[in-house]
């Protein structure tokens, strides 16, 4: 409602102030619009005005990360990619946004990408069991058991008794 404020004044002098005080860049007027109609239900559409906001912003990181969020959720696999890739060319420590791409590129296939992702992940942060567990998985899937060993003793290090990593020492053993 605030966004057409100055329309609804009569006063000249009232639509000049209004103006003055209501200076917005497009990208705060796109995500004004994405999470309004997120808001509706209209999800869809509010993806669409965020997709404009990091279009044309694109040195925000959040903002890249939030339309990519969006696009994971929807399952969405190559917009979300896009999204991610170029939020973390602007912050590289982001753990978690790294175990998202690694997953999206697991799901599309490409396994080297997922691999490289969850190094990326480890890089980030060497305590993420989480990434641990990813990169062991995907060497698996790769039939590269001793090294998915390796990666699963160097995430025992971290959390000796995580009994996810434990668990899957035990199904890479055995195979």
């Amino acid at each position: 409602m605030e966004l057409f404020k100055e329309i609804l004044l009569t006063k000249d002098q009232d639509r000049e102030d209004a103006s003055i005080t209501w200076v917005r860049s497009d990208v705060t007027i796109y995500a004004a619009f994405a999470n309004a109609h997120i808001r509706l239900g209209n999800k869809k559409k509010g993806v669409d005005f965020l997709c404009a906001a990091a279009d044309e912003d694109k040195t925000n990181s959040m903002l890249q990360f939030q339309v990519a969020d969006h696009f994971y959720q929807m399952r969405a696999l190559g917009p979300a990619i896009k999204y991610y890739e170029r939020g973390l060319l602007l912050d590289s420590g982001r753990v978690v946004e790294y175990n998202k791409l690694g997953a999206l590129y697991f799901q599309k296939g490409d396994k080297e990408k997922a691999k490289e992702s969850f190094e990326n992940a480890i890089k980030a942060d060497p305590k993420s069991v989480e990434s641990y567990i990813n990169l062991a998985a995907v060497l698996m899937s790769q039939g590269k058991f001793k090294k998915a060993l390796e990666i699963n003793a160097r995430g025992l290090q971290v959390v000796p008794d995580n009994p996810d990593l434990l668990g899957m020492k035990k199904d890479i053993e055995n195979r």
